[in-house]
């Protein structure tokens, strides 16, 4: 049995599972960059899940980073701040599902820039105000242009 607070895995097959990953998904951009990418963001983003739930930010901690257009169907969006959200366990979205669901959207300056943190609009757990875009995978391919492929 894993230990609360661990997800899904023991730490031995936490490891394996993410060598794997590493290795066989993504063409090999799930690397050292991709985590230095991560922790920026979560240090923008509050490290809470970006999921919106019937009008409600998730208020869990941030588990993976989601690629909102699936990499495997842009991978030019791969190190995309508009294409990333940071998720919890729970709230990570099935490929197969129609409904990938809203997100906040992503916070972000370009590291090292002097540009001031962004606000975060909507907290964990708040409702989201009324009029607030939030990003879905119909509005990302819009602001990516409409392109399904590169």
């Amino acid at each position: 049995m894993v230990p609360f607070g661990q997800g899904a895995y023991c730490p031995k097959h936490k490891k394996e599972r993410e060598a794997d990953r590493r290795k066989n998904y993504g063409g090999g951009l799930y690397n050292a960059a991709w985590d230095r990418f991560c922790k920026a963001l979560d240090s923008m983003n509050n490290t809470f899940c970006q999921r919106v739930h019937g009008g409600i930010r998730c208020r869990e901690w941030v588990y993976h980073h989601h690629h909102v257009i699936e990499a495997n169907v842009r991978p030019d969006l791969f190190y995309r701040w508009e294409n990333v959200v940071g998720v919890c366990l729970a709230c990570h979205p099935n490929p197969n599902d129609q409904d990938q669901g809203e997100f906040v959207p992503t916070l972000w300056r370009e590291p090292f820039s002097g540009e001031a943190v962004p606000d975060i609009v909507v907290q964990p757990g708040a409702a989201v105000p009324s009029g607030f875009k939030l990003w879905s995978r119909e509005e990302r391919l819009r602001f990516f242009g409409g392109r399904n492929a590169p």
